[in-house]
């Protein structure tokens, strides 16, 4: 009986592959297979490329264009900064910049992310 079971479980997987429904994997055995199993037999092992989000490639696109912009702006500028004055290259400013804006940005996500752990924290105590 047990046999049969299975042949039907696998059955009914392979109609779920067929059609790109994320049914639950089985074995010949039966049983259910881990998540990293049926992750790394979807998407780009399928064939069907990186699977890339937006986010990240909005982000590979930035890159690219600061490196752009790095690469064709090389003469020197002079910057004065309250009582401060240093003559830098203007890729080496923009470099400093951008990662500056990176490091801020991703500080308000910590801080974002904190807040709304904490927030569901205390919802969860009440």
């Amino acid at each position: 009986m047990s046999q049969e079971n299975a042949e039907i479980a696998k059955r009914a997987n392979d109609a779920f592959n067929r059609r790109g429904v994320d049914g639950p994997c089985m074995r010949d055995t039966g049983r259910a297979m881990s998540q990293e199993k049926r992750d790394s037999q979807s998407g780009a092992a399928k064939g069907k490329g990186l699977g890339l989000g937006g986010g990240a490639i909005a982000a590979l696109t930035g890159v690219g264009l600061l490196l752009i912009f790095m690469i064709q702006n090389t003469e020197d500028v002079k910057l004065d900064f309250l009582f401060w004055s240093f003559t830098w290259p203007l890729w080496l400013f923009t470099f400093v910049i951008a990662l500056v804006g990176a490091l801020v940005w991703f500080g308000l996500g910590v801080i974002r992310r904190h807040r709304r752990r904490k927030a569901r924290r205390q919802d969860r105590r009440d």
